[in-house]
C-alpha cells in the first residue's frame, strides 16, 4: 500500500471551540459524595512469567484461533435525555511544563512524518482469518528508535521512516489457547524504565460455543527493542464471564491493569438481549518483578459494581502514585447527567463529577492503598452515532466513558467522546452531533481540582480521541472524524502549553477514501474501534506519535479499513551534525537534527538563510542543503514556523584570515576568541624578493657559540 500521506505545516488556531475552561461551580456541587469504597483485593505471588522471543516466534497455527467477534457491551439499555443547566467548573489554569523546556516552542501544530500502518489486507495476508476483524482498536507506543502498533490481534514494529521492520501474531505471542482469540490490545512505552509494556485479553469465540471465557494478559519487554524478548504473564482467568477492554497504566513502580467483566444475555429479564456488568476489576503489579522476568507480586481487586470503565493512567515523569480514572457523572447507565436534575439515582450524587483514584504502596509489600476524589465536571451525554458519506449506515461512537489518560508534573489529563455541547449545550432530546471532551485536573491540590474541560466540536462528528503530552506539557489529540460529505478518516488537534485556550485547527492525518458499514457486508454493527492511539516520542520528548483509522474504499465489501502513523511537534528545529563542515559558499551539505518539516524548514549558516530551492527535507532528521556565500567561522541552525532553533555545530568558510579579528555574533555567529587551527597542509608559491640588506657570513666562533631562544608566550 503506497503512501499517499503528505507531510507539512499546518494552521495553528482552530477557529470553533465549544467550550473551554469552566465557570463557577453551583453550590450543589459542592456535597457531591464519594463512590463506594473498592471491593476488597487479595495479594498473591505470581507464577514465573514466560519468555518470548519476537524474532523466534512463529505465527499461529492456521485455524487454531477465531476472528473475534465480540460482543456489543452497553450499559445504556435505554438511555433516557433530560434538561439541564449550565456547566459548573473552576478557575482556569495554564497547564504547566513537565521541567525545563528543551529548545524552543512554538504555536503551530506541524506534521514532521506520516505513513500508512496496519490494515486488514495485510493483517490476512501475514497471520491468516484469525487477523480478519473489524474494526481496528489502534495503539501506538514510540521508542528511542522504533514504534510499535498493535491493532486487534496483530503487533508490528515500524521504523520511524515507514518501514516495517517485524511483525508478530498476538495470539502466538500471549499463547492463546486454541479456540480463543486476542483483542483489545494496548501498548504503551515506559519512558522510566526504558521497556514497553503492553496488555490484551484472549476470549473464546462467543459464535462458536458461546462459553464467554477469557484470559487477560500483561507483557513487559525486556529491553527497549520489543523485536527481542518479552515477559508475558496471565493474570487472570475466567468461565463464563466475558472481560472487556483491559487497559494499562505505569507509575515508577507500578503496572496496573483495568477491566470490566460481563456475563451473556439472558441475565437481565427486561432488556434480554443485552450482556450485564458484573464488575470492574483491577491488577497491580510490582514493575521491577516484571523487568527482570519475574517471577511477581500482584494486588487482584474483587469486582465492583460501583465503577465502571476505569483507566489506568500512564505517568510520564516521575511519581510513586498509580493514578486510575473514570467518568462518574454516571458510571451505572452512562445516560446524560448533569446538576439539578430531578431525582437523581441513589447510586451518585446531585451533580456530575470525574472520579481519581491514587494507588500507593508495594503487591510485594501487602500495602496497597486506594483512595478516591471526585472532582465536579460539567454535564455529560452519550454521543450520538455519526452521519459518513457514501452510505446511510451510522459509524458506532460508542459511550461517554474515559479512553485514554496520562500524568505529567501533577497533571492528569484524559479524553472522551461526548454529545454536550456540540454545539447545543445540554441538549433536551437527542444530542444532534459526537464531539471531543478532554479535561485536565491538577493532582497537587488539596482537594484535587479540574482546572481545564474543553468541549471540542468541529461543525460534524468526531469521536474516539487519544491523546498525549510532551515534555513541554503540549496536549496532541488524535481521533475519527466523519460527515455527510467525508468517509471516516484520521484526523488531530493540539493545544500549546503556551495558549491554553487556543486549540489548533484540525488537521487531517489521512482522508477515508470510502464507507464503513459492516453490517450490510461483513455480519457487524458499524463498530469503530473503540481508541485511538498517541505516545510521546522514546528519543525525542518534543514530538508526540499517534496512530488512528480511516475507511477504505473496496468494492466487494464496504467494511475494509486501515490505519495511518503520524508524528507531530510544536517545537522548533535542532542542528546536531552536518557533512561536510567546511567549504566556500556552494557547497552541498547534509544536515541531521530533529523536527525538520517538509515545505517548512529553512537552514542558516550564521544569520544567512540557504536558498529555500537548495533545501530538502529527507525525514524529519536529516535534510541536504548549499550552503550560501559567506566568511568565517558560524553556527548551523533552522527554523520552522514553531521559531528559529538554538545554534548547532560550527561551519568553516575558507581563507580564515578575511574574517574579523572579533564580533558580536549574530543569530548562529560564533565570535573568534581562540587560535585558529593547526594548518596540516600548505601550497607553494612565488617567493618575494628580499629588500632589505644581506647579511654576511657568521665566523667560525659565532657558529660555535650556542643559540639562545626565547619562548613567546601567546597569551
Amino acid at each position: 500500500m503506497g503512501s499517499s500521506i503528505k507531510r507539512g505545516a499546518i494552521a495553528a488556531i482552530m477557529s470553533v471551540i465549544a467550550l473551554a475552561g469552566l465557570p463557577g461551580l453551583p453550590a450543589a456541587a459542592a456535597s457531591s459524595p464519594k463512590a463506594p469504597p473498592l471491593a476488597a483485593g487479595t495479594y498473591r505471588q505470581l507464577p514465573a512469567p514466560e519468555l518470548v522471543n519476537v524474532r523466534q516466534l512463529r505465527a499461529a497455527a492456521p485455524g487454531a484461533h477465531t476472528a473475534v467477534a465480540r460482543p456489543k457491551l452497553v450499559k445504556n439499555h435505554a438511555a433516557p435525555t433530560l434538561p439541564s443547566p449550565a456547566n459548573p467548573g473552576s478557575a482556569r489554569k495554564a497547564p504547566q511544563p513537565a521541567g525545563p523546556l528543551s529548545g524552543i516552542q512554538g504555536t503551530v501544530l506541524e506534521q514532521l512524518e506520516a505513513f500508512p500502518g496496519m490494515d486488514i489486507t495485510t493483517g490476512v495476508t501475514l497471520f491468516g482469518q484469525d487477523n480478519n476483524i473489524e474494526p481496528p482498536d489502534t495503539q501506538i507506543a514510540a521508542g528511542p528508535d522504533v514504534l510499535v502498533e498493535m491493532v486487534n490481534a496483530n503487533m508490528t514494529v515500524w521504523s520511524k521512516t515507514g518501514t516495517r521492520l517485524a511483525q508478530a501474531d498476538l495470539n502466538a505471542f500471549y499463547g492463546a489457547p486454541a479456540g480463543y482469540g486476542v483483542t483489545d490490545p494496548r501498548v504503551l512505552y515506559d519512558r522510566n524504565s526504558g521497556r514497553f509494556i503492553a496488555s490484551a485479553v484472549a476470549i473464546a469465540d462467543t459464535q462458536a460455543n458461546n462459553s464467554w471465557n477469557s484470559f487477560v494478559y500483561v507483557a513487559v519487554s525486556q529491553t527497549s527493542d520489543p523485536r527481542g524478548t518479552w515477559a508475558k504473564q496471565a493474570l487472570k482467568s475466567t468461565s463464563a464471564v466475558l472481560i472487556d477492554q483491559p487497559k494499562v497504566g505505569t507509575s515508577d513502580d507500578k503496572i496496573t491493569l483495568d477491566w470490566s467483566e460481563w456475563i451473556k444475555p439472558g441475565c437481565d429479564p427486561a432488556n434480554l438481549s443485552f450482556a450485564c456488568f458484573i464488575g470492574e476489576v483491577f491488577s497491580v503489579v510490582d514493575k521491577a518483578d516484571m523487568l527482570v522476568g519475574g517471577p511477581g507480586y500482584e494486588y487482584l481487586s474483587g469486582r465492583d459494581t460501583f465503577h465502571y470503565a476505569v483507566v489506568p493512567v500512564q505517568a510520564l515523569s516521575s511519581t510513586t502514585t498509580q493514578y486510575m480514572t473514570y467518568n462518574n457523572a454516571d458510571p451505572f447507565f452512562l445516560v446524560e447527567n448533569q446538576c439539578g436534575q430531578p431525582n437523581p439515582p441513589n447510586q451518585y450524587g446531585a451533580c456530575p463529577t470525574i472520579g481519581i483514584l491514587s494507588i500507593t504502596g508495594s503487591a510485594r509489600n501487602n500495602t496497597i492503598a486506594i483512595t478516591e476524589a471526585d472532582r465536579p465536571t460539567g454535564s455529560s451525554t452519550i454521543p450520538p452515532n455519526a452521519v459518513q458519506l457514501g452510505s446511510a449506515g451510522l459509524i458506532d461512537t460508542g459511550d461517554n466513558r474515559l479512553l485514554t489518560a496520562v500524568w505529567q508534573t501533577n497533571q492528569l489529563w484524559t479524553s472522551s467522546t461526548e454529545g454536550n455541547n456540540c454545539p447545543v449545550a445540554n441538549p433536551n432530546g437527542a444530542p444532534q452531533f459526537s464531539c471531543l471532551k478532554i479535561m485536565e485536573v491538577l493532582t497537587d491540590t488539596s482537594p484535587m481540582s479540574v482546572q481545564h474541560e474543553y468541549t471540542l466540536w468541529s461543525g460534524d462528528y468526531s469521536y474516539h480521541p487519544g491523546i498525549s503530552l510532551d515534555d513541554a506539557g503540549d496536549v496532541f489529540a488524535v481521533f475519527s472524524r466523519s460527515s455527510s460529505t467525508t468517509y471516516p478518516s484520521a484526523w488531530m488537534t493540539g493545544l500549546p502549553v503556551s495558549t491554553p485556550n487556543n486549540w489548533s485547527t484540525y488537521a487531517q492525518l489521512k482522508a477515508g477514501t470510502g464507507p464503513y458499514d459492516s453490517r450490510t457486508s461483513c455480519g457487524g454493527h458499524n463498530r469503530w474501534g473503540d481508541y485511538s492511539g498517541a505516545s510521546v516520542d522514546g528519543g525525542d520528548p518534543t514530538d508526540v506519535w499517534v496512530a488512528g483509522e480511516y475507511a477504505v474504499n473496496d468494492p466487494a465489501r464496504n467494511c475494509t479499513w486501515a490505519t495511518a502513523i503520524g508524528l507531530f511537534t510544536y517545537s522548533a528545529p535542532t542542528v546536531t551534525s552536518i557533512t561536510p563542515n567546511t567549504g566556500p559558499g556552494g557547497t552541498a551539505v547534509t544536515i541531521k537534527g530533529t523536527n525538520f518539516v517538509t515545505g517548512n524548514t529553512t537552514p542558516y549558516f550564521g544569520a544567512t538563510p540557504s536558498q529555500s530551492n537548495t533545501t530538502t527535507v529527507v525525514t524529519p532528521w536529516s535534510l541536504t542543503t548549499t550552503a550560501p556565500p559567506g566568511n568565517g567561522w558560524v553556527l548551523v541552525s533552522a527554523a520552522t514556523l514553531d521559531g528559529h532553533g538554538p545554534g548547532g555545530p560550527t561551519y568553516k568558510y575558507p581563507r580564515l584570515e578575511a574574517a574579523p579579528g572579533s564580533f558580536a555574533p549574530l543569530i548562529g555567529g560564533v565570535a573568534r576568541g581562540n587560535a585558529p587551527p593547526h594548518v596540516s597542509q600548505t601550497t607553494a608559491g612565488p617567493r618575494p624578493s628580499n629588500t632589505g640588506p644581506i647579511l654576511s657570513a657568521p665566523s667560525v666562533a659565532e657558529i660555535r657559540q650556542p643559540v639562545r631562544l626565547r619562548r613567546l608566550l601567546l597569551l
